[in-house]
């Protein structure tokens, strides 16, 4: 029989399974090959995916992380970018942003406090000057009133002291006069006196 018109049913077994072997080694290393290229394949699309979920994960926080620094430094004039994600980054950012507007509106409402504190601080200051004054002039018109009141004092006490004269010269003028009416009285009584005897 020529060889060509054999078939692979007319073949003996052995022949068979070598012909299946070579065919089944070739598959095989065809398998091999596609299997390292789609695990090579896999691998760098997990790179890929990685790469692009640490961009997606890392770029904000650097980002959230240098506004959280310049909010430290007290910088409150920086604005994050807008980012409208659910996630955590998107949670930590929008804190963000709501701890800074906070600090703003509290910074702010603390200015206008201490405005007010300013202003009340000048009208207590006027009104203790204007205390001040009057104080002053209460003390001016005590010392005018004391200055008044030694004054009187020292004129009583004169008053006194010419009344106490007056009332010591009153005996002693009263004695004068005795005296004086006395010798008058013997001078004039004395002549006639003489005239009598």
């Amino acid at each position: 029989m020529p060889l060509d018109q054999f078939d692979a049913t007319s073949r003996p077994w052995y022949q068979r399974a070598e012909s299946k072997e070579g065919v089944q080694v070739n598959d095989v290393d065809n398998l091999k090959w596609a299997m390292i290229a789609g695990l090579l394949l896999s691998l760098v699309v997990l790179g890929a995916l990685l790469y692009k979920i640490a961009q997606s994960t890392a770029a904000p926080l650097e980002n959230i992380a240098g506004a959280a620094q310049e909010v430290a430094k007290g910088n409150l004039a920086i604005q994050p970018p807008q980012r409208d994600r659910d996630d955590e980054i998107g949670q930590l950012h929008n804190s963000l942003l709501t701890m800074v507007k906070n600090l703003r509106e509290l910074i702010q409402k603390t200015a206008q406090t201490s405005e007010h504190l300013a202003a009340a601080s000048e009208q207590l200051t006027a009104s203790a000057d204007q205390s001040a004054q009057g104080a002053q002039s209460a003390a001016e018109a005590i010392v005018k009133i004391t200055g008044s009141t030694i004054e009187q004092n020292e004129v009583v006490d004169e008053s006194f002291k010419t009344v106490d004269g007056i009332t010591h010269a009153i005996p002693e003028g009263t004695r004068r006069r005795r005296r004086q009416a006395g010798q008058s009285g013997e001078r004039t009584v004395r002549p006639h006196c003489r005239r009598c005897q």
